[in-house]
This record gives structure tokens, C-alpha cells and sequence, in this order.
């Protein structure tokens, strides 16, 4: 009776009052609780408790600067030393597809062998600090099995390719991360990541024209809001304002912050001003560049008479955008683009084929510099998520290469179709699906997954009412090549069971888009018993579950 009466009238601890003693006497009331033995050791300035708990060996560490402590499971798994890249690449992948654990590896030594452990913070309450650690315990059970059931998958995969190149498992697991996101590329709109590049300034006309895809806008008024207000009526001044100026100067910031107000107007409704309004803000510095976020909303217009509330001009819209000015300039890239591509020209003199580096590959056979130049700048951009400024190199080559395509042999056409697929997947990226749809036009009669896979995902996109049946055409072909095939050869073909995974798990999200909710239930439930789609079904079924639930209501 008397703890009842301290809960209630007792005074909760605040969280600037947790501290290394207060989470310490926490930490000791929970593990008594969990009926766990532990041991404090003293590491510098931290304290760490060790302890068991169902035959998993467990650490909890205290540090003075953070009232956060840190749950560790060490040893939760092992690896021979030739699969040190699938652990790699694996331990990457869980670590972006979980919200707060971090998966780690380090190397035995005396074994010669890599032990992999696992690590999430956690805020400790007095009231319920066992739950808590036994929440996270639970959890940390969950990811364990779903480590080791991955990495074996990746090893089982390697073993029957027999391919010790780290390179075709790489892409693999990078397609897998891909998919496993797109129920957040479907029902969120995800921010894009922009940079400022040599190439073209970051200007006010450039951002009308990619981020909105408006071109023919024609804008009246631009006011600059920082410590003053400032009115630019002059259209060229309007479209060359470049962000980054009123931002930084000689490589540094001058101010945290700006607002602007635009007036501007369409064409097709040109007695009607839009107002757009962006919040330009300083986000960090580093030695390589200067990190600010834009953000952009263009106001709604109040319906006329004659206009439906639906209309898409009555709409509000946004883009919020995080962007980096670099503080290298075109010198010292166009220095390491020439020693790139030398090298890969000697590379291929010698023979030496297999020590060229995936840009290399890209390069090594395109005979102008110009055109070289671009290819290299905007894979390294696009492999960086740097997706606007690679559009504006790569679009320079796609230029130069695009009349010369059907004369070029077949081998130099691939870097061609290379090309249109990254430019595709850019303009996917910045939600220009229309012109993502037109450069992955070129690469589709290619019949290859990546390509195939982005090609669906831009129908899917741009919401074309194609989308479904070009998914069922190509079931019905693949069912027709290989329906021929004996279950061991179709076994070891783990590319084409990856794709059609794919094409049921988009199947399934077009079903519920469409309303067919019967339809996509009755896929998902299949899909539930395939290892790659597990989690995708699960949590559409969740969320079709949520659409039943609001019709009801």
C-alpha cells in the first residue's frame, strides 16, 4: 500500500534529471526483476553491467554524457572470413532498414573468423525500466533470427553461383534494400536529396523547372526576406537568383536562414498570380560542403464557379529538399575524371579488364573525352543519391550520344542504355515521372530485371492504367519460358525468382490501389510464405486492413 501511495504522489523523475547514478539503480531494479545476475565493470568513465539472459550474453552501458543507455547482444552470430563483404553489405542493410538497433561486426582474430553483435539505445523509467529492457531483448531475438536466416540465404546464393566476386551479391542486395522500400516510396512521398553542382548554379528558374517540371512559368515578383526585405521586378534576375548566394560567402555561411516570397504566373491562366513561398535554412558544414535545406509551398487558389475543389491547380503542394553546396571545384574534378580515365585506358592495353572499377567499366570504350567526362561525373553522383546535379551530367551525354545510339556497336550500346536507366531512375527520384517514363522507354526492349523493374515502378508512378497488365504480359511470358524448366535449374535461377516476387508485391499494391481489396488480400497471403516479400505482405496487410476499418466508420 505504501509503493501504491509513492506512484502516486511521488515526483516523476524528469529526463535532465537521469543520469549515470539514476539509470544505474534503474538498470540493477530491472535485472533483479528479470531474475538476471549481473557484474558492473568500470571502462574510462563508463560504467557496464554484463549479464545472461535465455543463453544470449547481454551488456548494458552507462555514459555520463547521455541520459540514453546502450543495450548491447554481443556474439549473436559468426561467419568464415571469405564472406566478410555479405556481412558487410548485410549488416548495412539491417542497419537502414531498422529504426534504432545497429548491427555491427568485428574480426576474430586468433579464429580468423567475424563475430557479429548488436546494439540499441534505450531510455530507462523507473516505473517500467524491466519492461523496457525486456521489450528490447524480445526484439533484439527477432533481429537475430533475421540475421542469420539472411545471411545464410546470401552464402547459400554465393555457394550455388559459385561466384566469389562480392559484386553481383552487392547489387543483389542493394535491388533487395530497394524493394524492401518501396511501401514507403508508394504511400510516402520521400524528400529528395539535391545538390548544387559545377554544371549549372542552384537558381530560382532552375528549381521551377526541375523540382515543379514548369518551364514556361513567367514570374512577376521575388521578395528576399533575411535581416532586410529586398524586391527583385526583373524576370532574368529572378530566374539567375541562386539560393546559396544569399547563404554562404568565400565557402562559408553568413546566415542561418532566409525567406522568399515568388509571384509568378501560367500561361494557360494568365489572369490568375500563384504565389510560391520557400524557407531556405543553414543544416551543417563539413570540409567537403555546405549542407542547407529548401523548402518550398506553392499556396492554393480558391475555386471559381465553374471548377471543381479537386482541380488540380486548387491544390497546395511542397517540396522539401535537402541540398549541398561543395567546396571542390571543377579543377579538381576534371583532374580526377582524367586519371580515371587514363588508367582504365591503360588497363585495357595491358588486358587487365577485371582491375577496372565500375565507372571504368563505363568509360574505358567512349572515345570522346567530353562525353566520358559526363558518363563518369554523373554515375559517381548517381551512386552517391546525388540525383539532381548527376541528371544535369548525365542529360550532357545522353545529348551527345543520343543521334550516334543506333550506328554504335552492340557493345558500346550498353553504356548507352546505362545511361537512360540512371537518367530514369534520377528523374524518378525528383517525382518527374513523365520524363523518367521517356528515357526508360530505350532500355525496356532489353528484357533485363533492373531496367524492367524501374520501368514498372514509373508506370506505377505515374499511375498509368497500363501498369497492370504490362505486370500480368510478362508473368504470362516468363510462365511460357519456363515452364519448361525442371525445378533444379529454376532453383538455382535466384535473379528470375527475385523478379517475380517483385512483380507479385507490385501486383498486390496495384490491387489495393485499384480497390480489388479481395484480389490483393488473397496475393498478399501468398506472399507471406515467400522470404522476400514476408514483410511487405505483413504490412500491407496491415494497411488494408486500416482502408476496411475507415470504410466502416
Amino acid at each position: 500500500m505504501i509503493n501504491i501511495f509513492r506512484k502516486l504522489f511521488g515526483t516523476k523523475l524528469r529526463l535532465s534529471d537521469v543520469n549515470m547514478n539514476t539509470n544505474k539503480q534503474m538498470v540493477e531494479t530491472a535485472l533483479v526483476s528479470l531474475n538476471s545476475k549481473y557484474e558492473w565493470k568500470k571502462e574510462d568513465k563508463d560504467w557496464l553491467a554484463l549479464y545472461d539472459y535465455q543463453n544470449g550474453h547481454f551488456g548494458i552501458r552507462l555514459q555520463e554524457s547521455t541520459p540514453y543507455a546502450v543495450l548491447s547482444y554481443l556474439f549473436i552470430a559468426d561467419a568464415q572470413m571469405e564472406y566478410l563483404s555479405n556481412v558487410r553489405q548485410l549488416c548495412n542493410h539491417l542497419n537502414l532498414s531498422s529504426d534504432s538497433s545497429r548491427f555491427v561486426y568485428s574480426i576474430n582474430n586468433e579464429t580468423n573468423t567475424i563475430d557479429l553483435h548488436l546494439f540499441t539505445s534505450i531510455l530507462l523509467d523507473p516505473d517500467r525500466s524491466s519492461d523496457i529492457i525486456s521489450l528490447a531483448m524480445r526484439e533484439m531475438f527477432g533481429w537475430q533470427a533475421l540475421l542469420m536466416r539472411k545471411l545464410a540465404d546470401v552464402i547459400k546464393a554465393q555457394k550455388e553461383n559459385k561466384n566469389s566476386d562480392t559484386e553481383v551479391s552487392e547489387s543483389q542486395l542493394m535491388c533487395e534494400l530497394f524493394l524492401l522500400r518501396e511501401q514507403e516510396v508508394n504511400h510516402q512521398k520521400m524528400a529528395d536529396q539535391w545538390r548544387s553542382n559545377p554544371v549549372e548554379p542552384l537558381t530560382l528558374g532552375q528549381w521551377l523547372r526541375t523540382a515543379w517540371g514548369w518551364s514556361d512559368v513567367v514570374v512577376s515578383e521575388l521578395s528576399v526576406i533575411t535581416d532586410r526585405v529586398e524586391t527583385i521586378n526583373d524576370k532574368a534576375a529572378i530566374e539567375a537568383f541562386t539560393f546559396s548566394d544569399a547563404l554562404i560567402k568565400d565557402n562559408a555561411f553568413v546566415r542561418k536562414d532566409l525567406t522568399l516570397n515568388l509571384t509568378f504566373f501560367i500561361p494557360s491562366e494568365p489572369d490568375r498570380r500563384r504565389y510560391m513561398t520557400f524557407f531556405v535554412q543553414q543544416v551543417d558544414t563539413t570540409n567537403d560542403a555546405l549542407y542547407y535545406r529548401i523548402s518550398s509551398m506553392l499556396q492554393s487558389l480558391s475555386p471559381t464557379t465553374s471548377e471543381t475543389i479537386y482541380a488540380e491547380h486548387i491544390q497546395s503542394y511542397s517540396h522539401s529538399v535537402l541540398v549541398a553546396f561543395d567546396l571542390r571545384d571543377n579543377k579538381q574534378l576534371m583532374a580526377e575524371f582524367k586519371y580515371m580515365w587514363q588508367d582504365a585506358k591503360d588497363k585495357l592495353e595491358k588486358g587487365a579488364v577485371s582491375e577496372l572499377s565500375d565507372e571504368q567499366r563505363l568509360i574505358a570504350e567512349v572515345v570522346l573525352p567530353d562525353v566520358a567526362g559526363y558518363l563518369y561525373r554523373g554515375r559517381k553522383l548517381y551512386l552517391a543519391k546525388r540525383y539532381y546535379e548527376a541528371i544535369l551530367w548525365l542529360s550532357n551525354a545522353f545529348g551527345l550520344l543520343h543521334s550516334k545510339a543506333d550506328a554504335m556497336e552492340a557493345d558500346n550500346q550498353q553504356f548507352f542504355y546505362d545511361l537512360c536507366y540512371m537518367l530514369g531512375f534520377c528523374y524518378n527520384q525528383i517525382q518527374q515521372h513523365e520524363t523518367a517514363f521517356y528515357y526508360l522507354s530505350f532500355t525496356i526492349h532489353l528484357n533485363r530485371i533492373t531496367y524492367t523493374e524501374e520501368y514498372i515502378n514509373t508506370l506505377i508512378a505515374m499511375h498509368d492504367v497500363r501498369a497492370l497488365n504490362y505486370i500480368e504480359n510478362i508473368e504470362r511470358e516468363m510462365e511460357g519460358e519456363y515452364q519448361n524448366r525442371d525445378d533444379e535449374e529454376e532453383t538455382l535461377d535466384q535473379n528470375i525468382q527475385a523478379f517475380r516476387s517483385f512483380l507479385n508485391r507490385q501486383k498486390a499494391f496495384l490491387f489495393i490501389e485499384k480497390g480489388s481489396w479481395d484480389e490483393a488480400e488473397k496475393l498478399l497471403n501468398v506472399l507471406i510464405n515467400d522470404p522476400r516479400s514476408t514483410d511487405f505482405a505483413l504490412q500491407e496487410l496491415a494497411y488494408l486492413q486500416s482502408l476496411r476499418n475507415k470504410k466502416k466508420e
